[in-house]
């Protein structure tokens, strides 16, 4: 028998697609991946979740004598960035793949719309990636409705503080909001090896957060 897991993020799609799998019994293991940067609320939201009843699995990787992100790039001098994503390789994709009994399917939060991201995610031998919120035409607002419906909790949006892609308002909120995490990034930046290079915008998050100015901006978002 094929054992079937879902690759849960603690944000809005996964949560609804395991509600939606739930609800049709299907037996499948929701498994949540600790690499340490994810937003404070996406932990809260997993112990949410487990307070509520459900069941999940919660994987710490290990790279390299690492559990998380922020611990293997300042052991080795090095930041991510858009043209070598090795943080969802190493702490996110493989962890998974390493826990799975193989042959497997798993189960993706990829929702009705978001197609062109299945074009990104590597398959691997064994491992059947399956994209249910695509299946059923389930967008992004759909999702929430189901979440709702069970009189459940809306999560955030998820992402990661140590993101390259972030936006420039999203560094700048990061700074406002979490000044302990941009503190934690930026000794990140600053370690690393390569001279003159940065997380995003080509620019030091100094000042891509614009913290020399005025907080004028502390009720964004």
């Amino acid at each position: 028998m094929v054992k079937e897991y879902l690759a849960h993020g603690m944000g809005v799609n996964s949560t609804a697609m395991m509600l939606m799998l739930w609800d049709k019994g299907i037996k499948f293991e929701s498994v949540f991946v600790d690499h340490g940067g994810d937003y404070p609320f996406a932990y809260d939201y997993c112990e949410y979740l487990k307070k509520q009843g459900f069941k999940i699995t919660v994987l710490k990787p290990e790279v390299s004598r690492c559990n998380t992100i922020e611990e293997y790039c300042l052991k080795y001098g090095i930041i991510p960035w858009f043209g070598m994503r090795f943080c969802t390789q190493k702490f996110k994709v493989q962890p998974m793949h390493n826990y799975f009994d193989k042959p497997c399917r798993c189960y993706i939060g990829i929702d009705y719309g978001e197609q062109k991201r299945i074009k990104r995610i590597r398959f691997k031998n064994n491992i059947e990636n399956v994209y249910p919120l695509i299946e059923e035409e389930i967008n992004r607002d759909a999702c929430i409705d189901l979440i709702k419906q069970y009189g459940l909790k809306v999560p955030n949006r998820t992402g990661c503080w140590l993101c390259p892609f972030m936006k420039k308002i999203d560094v700048r909120l990061l700074y406002l909001n979490y000044p302990d995490l941009y503190k934690r990034r930026k000794k990140i930046e600053d370690s690393c090896i390569k001279e003159n290079f940065y997380f995003s915008q080509g620019k030091p998050m100094d000042v891509v957060a614009m913290v020399n100015i005025p907080d004028i901006c502390k009720n964004e978002g």
